[in-house]
């Protein structure tokens, strides 16, 4: 039955019934309109073909909908295939960076590698008969797993006020430490008393040269690094354990398993 749905709702066979189905009308119109005395006339205008125009009628409503149907669940298969063939992509990129780095780092934009929304949960209904068992899990379990990952891929970008604030905060603290540092070796020098004010600007040139230096050592270590990805370098390490502890759990060969396969052919 369902070779047979599946045969009358394919486009071809659909577009030559509906076909048919207005020729024999507009043949029936014609042969009513030009022999109204003829038998067959009679037959035609009859209750009996009233009820088996409304029988026909009721058929294309029910090959309509079928075909309205089999486009719904050929259009899923095409969208779902595709957010799985692209996660997959991510997720693995992101598995590569932890495998080559030897540790987490999304930064400095992680939301590139947010997945975006599935449609699973919205068209799997059309699939129920399509997937044994263990492929209804596994699918199931890998939209599972990819709404993890997207929660904990938002959790580490939501981090991004407060890398700006520590910064902006380590950035004062630091200036202000140097600008006291200056200050209180200044200080500790001799006062003035005409004989050692030659000595002491020297000191204090000297002090000047090295604070200047030492201005310059932070604004290339770390000011500059604000022009590189290191200018996020604060996120809590906690932040990625989430998505490490799910990570690995993630198949990212869903695509080429048997459920990929069954895929490609219902998009088809």
């Amino acid at each position: 039955m369902r070779k047979i749905s599946e045969f009358i709702t394919s486009p071809l066979v659909f577009k030559i019934l509906i076909v048919l189905v207005i020729i024999l009308a507009v043949i029936a119109s014609i042969f009513i309109y030009e022999n109204p005395i003829h038998p067959l006339t009679s037959l035609l205008n009859s209750n009996y073909f009233v009820a088996l125009v409304t029988g026909i009628a009721g058929a294309v409503a029910f090959l309509i909908y079928f075909k309205q149907k089999a486009d719904t669940k050929r259009d899923a298969a095409k969208t779902i295939l595709a957010e799985i063939t692209n996660s997959e992509k991510t997720i693995q990129e992101v598995k590569n960076i932890k495998k080559f780095s030897g540790y987490m780092n999304l930064d400095p934009d992680p939301l590139k590698f947010y997945l975006g929304n599935f449609s699973w949960n919205q068209y799997k209904y059309l699939f129920i008969g399509d997937f044994d068992s263990y492929e209804w899990e596994k699918i199931n379990q890998y939209f599972s797993q990819c709404g993890t990952f997207n929660e904990a891929i938002k959790n580490i970008a939501n981090l991004l006020p407060q890398n700006i604030e520590y910064r902006m905060q380590f950035l004062q603290q630091e200036l202000a430490k140097i600008a006291s540092e200056q200050a209180d070796e200044v200080a500790k020098l001799e006062k003035p008393d005409g004989k050692n004010d030659k000595t002491r600007q020297e000191k204090i040139k000297e002090i000047s040269e090295k604070y200047e230096q030492k201005g310059k050592d932070f604004v290339f270590g770390y000011i500059e690094a604000e022009k590189t990805s290191l200018k996020y370098v604060y996120t809590p390490a906690n932040a990625y354990e989430p998505l490490n502890r799910e990570l690995d759990k993630i198949d990212t060969e869903i695509s080429k398993s048997s459920i990929g396969k069954k895929l490609v052919k219902l998009a088809r």
